[in-house]
């Protein structure tokens, strides 16, 4: 099975006009190439090839894509077997999925491809519907063509759900499309009344959302009505394929154009973004409506490290400084902001008389938006701070100073200190507000020991930096050279003082995908044992030389944590029982964490791996260390059980603790058993 970097790099590296230039004769058409289409028989070229953002469409046959997509028609090949095709013509390396799928994944692999299969038709579907010459379509046809122009509607796909309660049902009965796949995706709902299927989407402009391999995943729907009661937009529900918090609108597109340029621009909704990919702004994207999360952040970290946020422009509502459009923004900004991107906003007009305007109804042309101006985001916050009711000077700057807290170089703080002494005059205050955020952060990353914010001045000293869930260098040249499509976050060292030592690792790849995986020693003493050992769990893929390994090794082991291992259950040395999944200390009950660790303050940490994550399907391992364990649910403490057994039987029950003590290695004699129980209860 393909890996998910090998279709990403031949997405993002082959260039689709050279692919069809081995098909056909291209003609240069101003910044576009023309040809005929290879896939029909026509005389007048009506293939048109858009090397910005490197897609092909046919007007005649009404097909088009990525090059991807151009293979698979022409040479009649799966999905699979055309990225395998261009790699191996581009000379990217191939790399396989070696992660051993369970029963469950295997099923679920095949629902995700009956859902795209589904996707595929119904999505000639609309797009047939939008053409059709009746009064509905025509309204939509005018609709779409009035707003994003003939070109844009076919290459993009917009399409067309009649107001209809079965027009799709009929459509997948003749398709033989599955209802129960229909109904996953959303499309079509169950009434609760007359209990009869019906289409989800009626009377609305479809527009597709794709993922960023280009395929189709859902939509988001324009209502063609004009009454106040409906929703103006609507968009798939949640599927295996696509998940609203995960999926980031117009990704396909503006993927390539972000790794050139390293920067994305954020806008709220599809038709922004349908707006300014049409203009040229082939970088951008919207999150649907909806916040941004950090699983989004996540997606376009892999391909950039600077984000522009272009908000909507609306009226302030009663009692507020600015609209829901700036609000949104301000929180998203510092969502990205702290998580590293380099944060910018460029910011739109209110119209006439107060008029809401968004980039989709201002930007009509590329030069109305290069001439927005764009500020640096803490710059940009610290104004509309001051437009905050209620916020003194210095809690603007103490909120402004700790998003500058992250700052590392002390020019990139003179910089900002330059910018914001215009908005609130006090260079000094600032600097200092800077520095004691830049101490605050410190010792924060410290107690969290999160690698990404307090080694960065390792990563300075070791020569890598992260990008996305990747490991990178720089070159002289300014060339990025990648280490591998993981970062590993550094657990525990399970050191027992010997050579079986144990390191835990959290590692991410850059699909987003987890694992927990634990190294031998001898996992880490060769380059071929390490890529072994991660190319055996899944796609966790290391690109670099042992030299570069070594590095991270210095780097990873400074930032590890101890745990020491128990290697027998029962009573401890060091004063507290240890069972499978935790240790009671004579008081307090501690559960072992998802790593199998137990953390008992200044006595240090335990490892008991028995309930790891790591073994959590592996049923053979730790047998008895999972049958002897701690569930909490006795009410009666030892002491109290204890001084029971010493009422009912006596000096019997110190006598019998004392056969304990000596079955297990203890030899000390005493003459009052009895007081040496109490002691030791205490």
């Amino acid at each position: 099975m393909l890996s998910n970097r090998t279709i990403e790099l031949v997405r993002l590296q082959v260039n689709v006009r050279d692919v069809i230039a081995g098909y056909a004769k291209l003609q240069q058409a101003g910044s576009r190439s023309k040809c005929c289409c290879p896939l029909h028989q026509e005389k007048t070229p009506s293939l048109m090839i858009d090397p910005a953002r490197n897609t092909w469409h046919c007007f005649g046959c009404g097909e088009g894509g990525d090059a991807i997509a151009f293979i698979q028609k022409k040479e009649n090949m799966d999905f699979s077997e055309a990225v395998r095709h261009l790699a191996s013509k581009h000379h990217i390396s191939i790399e396989e999925d070696t992660h051993e799928r369970t029963p469950e994944e295997q099923e679920q692999d095949k629902q995700r491809e009956a859902m795209f299969t589904a996707y595929s038709l119904i999505q000639k579907y609309y797009v047939a519907n939008i053409h059709n010459q009746d009064d509905q379509a025509r309204a939509a046809n005018t609709y779409a063509l009035n707003r994003w122009g003939k070109e844009f509607v076919e290459e993009f796909g917009i399409g067309f759900a009649y107001d209809a309660w079965d027009g799709l049902i009929n459509y997948a009965k003749q398709q033989l499309l599955s209802s129960e796949v229909l109904i996953q995706l959303g499309l079509i709902a169950l009434s609760e009344k007359s209990k009869k299927d019906y289409d989800f989407f009626r009377a609305r402009i479809m527009i597709p959302i794709r993922d960023r391999y280009n395929r189709i995943i859902g939509y988001t729907a324009r209502t063609m009505a004009d009454d106040d009661k409906t929703p103006k937009y609507l968009n798939s529900s949640n599927s295996l394929i696509y998940q609203k918090s995960q999926s980031v609108f117009g990704i396909d597109i503006a993927a390539r154009a972000a790794v050139k340029d390293g920067v994305y621009v954020l806008v709220e909704g599809a038709p922004d973004v349908l707006r300014l990919q049409s203009i040229g702004i082939i970088n951008a994207v919207a999150s649907l409506g909806s916040d941004w999360t950090d699983e989004q952040f996540k997606v376009l970290q892999r391909n950039a490290t600077k984000l522009i946020f272009m908000p909507d422009a609306d009226c302030p509502k009663v009692g507020t400084p600015y609209g829901t459009g700036i609000q949104k923004v301000m929180k998203s900004a510092v969502q990205a902001w702290n998580l590293g991107f380099d944060v910018s906003v460029k910011e739109i007009p209110l119209g006439q008389e107060g008029r809401k305007q968004d980039p989709d109804s201002f930007c009509k042309s590329r030069l109305l938006y290069d001439d927005l101006e764009t500020q640096d985001f803490p710059v940009w916050y610290a104004q509309k701070l001051i437009q905050t009711q209620g916020l003194s000077p210095t809690e603007i700057v103490d909120k402004v100073a700790f998003l500058l807290g992250r700052l590392e170089r002390e020019y990139e703080v003179d910089r900002y200190i330059n910018l914001l002494h215009d908005v609130i005059q006090g260079k000094s205050m600032w600097r200092k507000a800077i520095h004691a955020a830049q101490q605050n952060r410190r010792e924060e990353s410290l107690r969290c020991n999160d690698q990404n914010s307090h080694y960065l001045d390792l990563f300075e000293k070791y020569g890598f930096q992260t990008r996305g869930n990747a490991y990178i260098s720089i070159g002289a040249n300014g060339k990025i050279f990648q280490w591998s499509n993981f970062l590993l976050r550094p657990l525990f060292h399970i050191s027992d003082g010997g050579s079986n030592a144990l390191r835990l690792f959290e590692i991410e790849n850059e699909d987003g995908e987890k694992r927990i995986i634990e190294f031998k020693a001898e996992d880490l003493v060769s380059l071929s044992r390490f890529k072994q050992k991660i190319e055996s769990i899944g796609n966790y893929i290391w690109l670099a030389k042992e030299e570069q390994l070594t590095r991270l090794k210095q780097f990873l082991y400074k930032a590890t944590e101890t745990a020491e291992p128990i290697t027998q259950l029962g009573w401890q040395d060091h004063g507290f029982f240890a069972f499978g999944n935790g240790i009671f200390d004579g008081r307090t009950w501690h559960k072992v964490d998802d790593f199998g660790i137990v953390r008992l303050g200044d006595q240090g940490n335990f490892y008991l791996p028995a309930f790891s994550s790591i073994y959590e399907k592996q049923k053979s391992l730790y047998q008895f260390e999972r049958s002897f364990v701690h569930y909490g649910l006795g009410k009666v403490t030892l002491r109290t059980y204890a001084e029971q057994l010493i009422d009912v039987f006596g000096d019997n029950a110190p006598a019998g603790y004392l056969v304990s003590r000596r079955r297990h290695g203890a030899n000390q004699v005493v003459s009052h058993p009895q007081s040496v129980w109490s002691e030791r209860l205490r």
